[in-house]
C-alpha cells in the first residue's frame, strides 16, 4: 500500500455520501469530493499512473499537505474515541531524552475527553486530550510539513503540557486509527526505573540458566549464565555484581584472576568438582557465548540492571521512578515556523 500511494498527491475523496473513498477501490460512475475544500474531484485511473484524485477545477487555495494533515488529525481522535468506547488501548512509543530509553503508553486511558482545534491559552492543539473535569492532560501536534511555531511552543512550556509530535505520510492514515506507533514527545514524564544508589535510569533484564556446557575438568553438565539485553541473550557481560542474582537460576559465578587477561574476571564454577572453568586459552564464558540458545534455556529470571555502578534488583523490589516531569524544547524546532 506504501507503494500503491507514494508521491500521490489526493489518494483519497469524499463520495456523494460523505464517505471517504481510496482512489485504488473508487468506482467510476460516482462523482467525489474533496476533504478539505469540498469542491468536485476527477478520479484518474490509468495503466501509468497510480490511481488519484485532482481537483475538477485548479484550486490554488487547497494543499494535499492540509487534506493529509485533516486526515490524520480526524483518524487519531476517532481512534481514541473509539478505543475509549471499546474500552481498547490506544498505543504509543517515544523515545525519552532523559533515559534514552523507549518508553510506551496508552491514550485511551479512561475517563478521558478528546477534541479538536481547541483554544488553550495561546495555541491550539490539534487534538486536546482531558479529563472529565476538562484538566488538560495531553496535546497532539499533526506536522506535515511545518514544525510548531515557536509561540505554540512557549504556551506549551507555560501549561506544562505533555506533548506528542506526529508526523504522518498517506500510508499512515489506516495506522492512525489504531495507535500511533513511534512518536516524538516533548515535556513527557520519563517512565524509566532509577536505581537507589545512584539515581541513573536502570534496566530491565531477565537472566537465565542454560544447558549444554560441560565442566572442563570432571565433564558433569553445568549451568551458563546468559543476559537477556535488547531481546538478545549474551553471556559475556557478566560482573560482579551478577554473581547474587546468578544464584537464583541455578549458576555459580565467581570472580577470579585470568592469565590472559589484566584485572579479575568473572568465571562460572562447577557445582560438581568446584573447579573455575578457566581452560588453557579461553574462559568457559567465551567458549559458551556463541552457543547460548533459546533452546537450552532451562530457567529464567527479571531483574533490574544498573550499568553504571552495577546494582542489580529483583524486579519485584524495584524503586519507582523518581524523576519529576522536566521541560524539554525539541532542538529542530525552527524560528518563525508555523504548524499546518
Amino acid at each position: 500500500m506504501m507503494e500503491a500511494i507514494e508521491g500521490i498527491q489526493y489518494p483519497y475523496a469524499l463520495d456523494k455520501g460523505g464517505s471517504i473513498v481510496k482512489a485504488v477501490d473508487a468506482p467510476r460512475s460516482e462523482i467525489y469530493y474533496c476533504i478539505n475544500c469540498g469542491e468536485r474531484m476527477v478520479l484518474r485511473r490509468g495503466e501509468i499512473k497510480q490511481p488519484h484524485f485532482a481537483h475538477y477545477t485548479e484550486n490554488p487555495n487547497c494543499a494535499p499537505e492540509t487534506v493529509l494533515h485533516k486526515m490524520a488529525k480526524d483518524n487519531i481522535s476517532q481512534g481514541i474515541d473509539t478505543a475509549l468506547s471499546l474500552n481498547f488501548e490506544y498505543p504509543l512509543t517515544w523515545r525519552c531524552p532523559i533515559c534514552n530509553q523507549e518508553h510506551k503508553g496508552n491514550l485511551a486511558r479512561s475517563p478521558r475527553e478528546v477534541e479538536t482545534e481547541v483554544s488553550l491559552d495561546g495555541v491550539r492543539p490539534d487534538v486536546l486530550l482531558s479529563s472529565v473535569k476538562g484538566k488538560p492532560l495531553v496535546a497532539i501536534e499533526v506536522v506535515v510539513t511545518h514544525r510548531p511555531e515557536k509561540g505554540a511552543i512557549e504556551a506549551y512550556k507555560r501549561l506544562k503540557l505533555p506533548v506528542i509530535m506526529v508526523k504522518p505520510g498517506w500510508e499512515d492514515l489506516e495506522k492512525l486509527k489504531s495507535g500511533l506507533g513511534l512518536v516524538k514527545a516533548w515535556q513527557a514524564p520519563c517512565g524509566a526505573k532509577r536505581c537507589p544508589k545512584c539515581k541513573k535510569p536502570i534496566d530491565e533484564v531477565e537472566i537465565g540458566a542454560f544447558k549444554g556446557a560441560s565442566c572442563l575438568y570432571c565433564g558433569k553438565p553445568i549451568l551458563v549464565m546468559g543476559l537477556m539485553i535488547d531481546k538478545r541473550w549474551d553471556s559475556r557481560k557478566l560482573s560482579p555484581g551478577a554473581i547474587k542474582p546468578a544464584r537464583s537460576v541455578g549458576v555459580l559465578l565467581t570472580p577470579s584472576k585470568v592469565a590472559s587477561y589484566a584485572e579479575r574476571t568473572i568465571v562460572h564454577v562447577c557445582s560438581k568438582c568446584g573447579a573455575l572453568q578457566i581452560g588453557k586459552w579461553h574462559n568457559i564464558r567465551y567458549l559458551v557465548h556463541t552457543e547460548v540458545r533459546r533452546e537450552d534455556l532451562e530457567k529464567s529470571k527479571p531483574y533490574y540492571r544498573c550499568e553504571k555502578c552495577d546494582t542489580w534488583l529483583e524486579k519485584k523490589r524495584t524503586v519507582k521512578s523518581m524523576t519529576a516531569l522536566q521541560t524539554l524544547i525539541p532542538p529542530d524546532v525552527e524560528k518563525g515556523a508555523r504548524n499546518e
